[in-house]
Order: structure tokens, then sequence, then C-alpha cells
């Protein structure tokens, strides 16, 4: 990338050329200061550059992808990522848990009279007992166990 300078249907003109992306660019200015601030800021801008090289195809065409359809609704991009972080709807806000933590639980086992004395119907297992579901979700207990267990 250079700075020189040509005469331009008699005016003397300042020409940046070079590659840029990998492409060639040219652009002219009257003063030899605006040509050569072009230049810094080309410089400059190296950064996003490279980021966007080292991405894949397929992550390019996700971000363009996306880019288009929040501008055709009527949104920009960022608003859109800052929505879900705010919703906690990424990666990060998802936690590891147990079946009984994700459903509930029916509430103390009476088969056994010393496990879960203190244990009360919670969430959505807790819910259907209390509606009067019972029987039906201790059949079906016994199918989810028996598939946590491997016994199926």
């Amino acid at each position: 990338m250079n700075i020189n300078w040509e005469m331009v249907r008699g005016v003397k003109r300042w020409v940046f050329d070079g590659r840029v992306n990998g492409k060639r660019k040219r652009m002219y200015f009257d003063k030899k200061t605006d040509a050569e601030a072009y230049l810094k800021l080309e410089n400059q801008d190296t950064s996003s550059q490279q980021w966007w090289l080292a991405l894949s195809h397929s992550e390019r065409s996700e971000i363009m992808s996306a880019f288009n359809l929040s501008k055709d609704e009527g949104f920009s991009l960022m608003a859109a990522a800052q929505n879900q972080a705010k919703n906690e709807a990424g990666v990060s806000y998802l936690k590891k848990m147990t079946l009984q933590d994700s459903v509930g639980s029916m509430g103390r086992d009476k088969r056994c009279k010393t496990k879960d004395l203190d244990l009360k119907p919670s969430d959505y297992l807790g819910s259907m007992i209390m509606r009067g579901i019972g029987q039906q979700l201790n059949h079906l207990r016994q199918i989810v166990s028996q598939a946590v267990h491997g016994i199926c």
C-alpha cells in the first residue's frame, strides 16, 4: 500500500493504491494528509480482518445470515445477542442437574421407612400428586427408575 500523486484531468491528486483483503483498491484524495490518514486507518483495521479470516466458512455465513435477518426485522444483531444474554439463554447459563431436580419430587417414598423422611412433594411431580394423579405417576416413576438403572 502506498501513496503517490497523479495528474487527473489536469489536477494533481493523491492516490492511495494497494490491496485490501486480496483486492486492489484505489482511492483519490485532494490533499496528501487525507491520503495518509486513510492509509493509517487501513493499517489499523487489520485486527478485524484477521478475526474475520480466522472464522470458518460456516461461521461467516451464519453471521451474515443473522445480520440480514436482524436488518429485515428492524433490530440490530447486538440487540439480539444482548437479549439472549439478558434472558440467560446461553450455554453459560445451563447447569447440570439430576432428573429429580428437573421434574421435582413425589415426596417421601412410603416403601422405605428410613429414607427421605422429610422430603415433600415439589415442582411438576408434586403438583401432579396434589391433583390426585398419584397412581399413574407411581407407574411412571417405576418405568423411569428402571430406565435410569438399566433394568429394561
